[in-house]
């Protein structure tokens, strides 16, 4: 009973870790690698790793940055495999491109954070908005209708929606990011 209570406080404090650094993580790989199919290879052996060394994890620690120097090794051996196959960047060239997408990704990541920490301070009415259009992928003219509003008045609340969050994250982030 404590070996399977065990194993899945393990799967939950991955699963947390894990989610929010998904989009990092493959968008990391997508910049090194140029084929789709190959993309997802990396990205499921990647994860898969990942879980199988989570215990080596240090809790409190990027673990989108922990995963994604995973994938820099399975990128690594990716290429690796395909050296005779097609033509392919220098090594020294190839880790400034990592290093660069290492980077932008963990930028991506800090500025996913900003953009989740800012829509909570927004009040309930217009993350309520939000939601509607952004996850839930309703057409801005059917929110109006929801709301007894007409459609512009909907695209100007979207409109100062957009612009409290992009002073809210430009003041959040360090100035190199935004």
């Amino acid at each position: 009973m404590g070996n399977k209570r065990t194993e899945n406080l393990r799967t939950e404090s991955f699963l947390e870790c894990l989610l929010p650094a998904q989009s990092t993580i493959r968008s990391y790989i997508a910049t090194l690698v140029p084929i789709a199919s190959d993309v997802d290879d990396i990205y499921q052996e990647t994860i898969t790793i990942a879980w199988r060394k989570f215990d080596e994890f240090e809790p409190g620690t990027d673990f989108a940055a922990w995963a994604v120097k995973i994938a820099f090794y399975r990128i690594l051996n990716y290429r690796r495999s395909r050296a005779k196959q097609h033509l392919q960047f220098k090594d020294e060239i190839f880790e400034q491109f990592a290093e660069v997408a290492s980077r932008n990704a963990a930028r991506t990541h800090e500025s996913i954070a900003a953009l989740n920490n800012c829509i909570e301070k927004l009040p309930e009415s217009e993350r309520k908005l939000l939601n509607l259009r952004y996850t839930q992928n309703i057409p801005i003219k059917s929110i109006a209708e929801r709301c007894g509003r007409t459609a512009n008045y909907i695209y100007r609340s979207f409109s100062r929606i957009h612009c409290k969050l992009q002073r809210c994250i430009k003041q959040t982030l360090p100035q190199e990011i935004v």
